[in-house]
């Protein structure tokens, strides 16, 4: 797969993840106490979190804030432009 691809399903797989994770704190919020779902909302907050990182370290970041004093993001071209 070329990289402008790999960074689209990256992004996408990201999506996901954070969909899933607003979704189940939604459902928490009425159902505090299903353990199975905790369990299920921690796995997707750590995949959500190993996903954005991975991102940012072979694509460059994805918001403002995690932008590098030095400017290093924009060496590059981004996966939409490979």
């Amino acid at each position: 797969l070329d990289k402008k691809l790999l960074g689209s399903l990256h992004i996408l797989f990201i999506l996901k993840c954070d969909l899933a994770v607003q979704d189940l704190n939604l459902y928490l919020d009425i159902h505090e106490k299903d353990n199975e779902l905790i369990k299920m909302l921690n796995f997707y907050k750590k995949e959500l979190s190993n996903a954005k990182e991975t991102y940012l370290n072979k694509y460059g970041p994805l918001l403002p804030c995690q932008i590098t004093p030095s400017f290093t993001w924009n060496d590059n071209p981004f996966p939409w432009e490979a």
